[in-house]
């Protein structure tokens, strides 16, 4: 499992060092959003990765930044708070993007429509839009060029913000399969030029590319999770440092929102929409995905007949058990006894099935052990029965059997994310 994370990690690392020409971003990305860890084993193989990727794309295929190398930094004081504004703008359009993305209550039910026409559909609402709006189809790269250069009007940028939303929505809701990150760095730079524009207007030195730059990286940030990666990604393409402080206050704001109302990225929401919450922890992650039946066992005293008490007494002495488990012919659970309890009984000749029903926990085999865990969080006792859904005996799980796993499962985890 380990192995596999490095390799899957130093693949994300090298397209994103590729793509941007920023191998030391790649890096931070990877262990950042993907890993999620920082162990030492994972660093070589996932940098060497990221430069090896970057070598051959700067070499054979060239790199071309969409950023300008002299962007600058904050002139005075009260660009702080304005850049903080444009961070939480941006953080509430990075919201109604993913929520339009993954949201089932941001977009129409589309049932209705069979399967096979919906990329069609989405394919044919682009080509009318992109008639009259042709900057919002595609990558956008040189859009995006020319909105860090503010070589676009802010009444443009509203529109082409509003263009790119809506059939970026459209084009993944209906299938037709795309990204989700260069429409955000799209949406960013919109963002961005129409803040600048505004702010210039209280703020006549302030430089509208700063802002551009700032809610670009903020946007994108929120919806690949991974602030510190997107900050290196402005400082390796400008060279900047005042930049890259600028940008990363408004990555700040922006992503305490974003983290807030979504998550740390679009694809958390995506696996949160499927039931896989990665704010639980790699343990308890890989708990869930397991059964209870896994670990049941198959050892356990085993009452069928109409016996008396003190027959049930003899056979759960002998085996070795303070708990025995009723059952018919067919194996479907009809009671539970403690030794205590029947030793407690004044006429032990009294036949088992007279016996009153005893309250006791019962696990479906199909619950995963981190659900199971939890709903025997309270349980004192020597085992638990495991029923199938017509309340047949599988087997029993004991309070050693769950905590054995639970501490299996936490010592994997920390041997794959302190492995050096």
């Amino acid at each position: 499992m380990g192995d596999y994370q490095v390799y899957l990690g130093a693949g994300v690392a090298a397209a994103i060092s590729s793509g941007f020409g920023a191998p030391i971003a790649g890096l931070i990305f990877s262990r950042e959003v993907i890993l999620r860890h920082q162990s030492l084993a994972s660093f070589a193989p996932i940098l060497v990765s990221s430069i090896i990727a970057y070598l051959i794309s700067k070499f054979f295929f060239g790199i071309d930044s969409i950023l300008a190398t002299d962007i600058g930094g904050i002139s005075s004081i009260e660009e702080f708070p304005a850049l903080v504004i444009t961070g939480i703008v941006a953080g509430l359009i990075s919201v109604v993007y993913m929520n339009g993305l993954t949201h089932k209550n941001f977009f129409p039910k589309i049932t209705f429509i069979k399967l096979h026409y919906q990329p069609a559909l989405a394919a044919l609402v682009c080509s009318i839009v992109g008639i009259f709006i042709p900057e919002a189809i595609g990558l956008g790269t040189e859009t995006i060029k020319d909105l860090l250069l503010a070589k676009i009007s802010w009444e443009s940028a509203i529109i082409f913000l509003i263009a790119k939303l809506f059939l970026t929505v459209i084009c993944i809701r209906l299938g037709l399969v795309g990204g989700v990150f260069a429409p955000a760095l799209f949406l960013g730079a919109c963002t961005g030029l129409i803040m600048g524009v505004f702010i210039k207007l209280i703020l006549p030195e302030t430089n509208i590319i700063l802002y551009a730059v700032s809610a670009m990286a903020a946007i994108g940030s929120c919806v690949i999770g991974g602030p510190v990666a997107n900050m290196m990604i402005i400082f390796e393409l400008t060279t900047d440092y005042q930049a890259t402080i600028a940008a990363g206050i408004s990555i700040v704001f922006a992503s305490l929102i974003s983290f807030r109302l979504i998550g740390q990225s679009v694809f958390d929401k995506v696996l949160y929409n499927r039931n896989i919450d990665l704010k639980i922890g790699r343990d308890h992650l890989l708990l869930r995905e397991r059964k209870i039946e896994e670990i049941m066992q198959k050892k356990y005293c085993k009452i069928i007949g109409n016996l008396s008490i003190s027959e049930v007494i003899n056979k759960m002495i002998n085996a070795g058990y303070s708990e025995s488990y009723l059952v018919d012919t067919k194996g479907k659970l009809i009671n539970k006894f403690e030794l205590t309890k029947l030793l407690k009984e004044k006429n032990h000749d009294k036949k088992v099935l007279n016996l009153k029903k005893y309250r006791f926990l019962k696990i479906l085999n199909e619950m995963d052990i981190l659900s199971t865990i939890k709903y025997c969080k309270n349980f004192i006792g020597e085992s638990v029965p495991i029923v199938d859904k017509n309340y047949k005996l599988m087997g029993v799980v004991s309070e050693s059997n769950m905590f054995k796993i639970f501490l299996e499962t936490s010592e994997m985890v920390h041997k794959i994310e302190a492995k050096d």
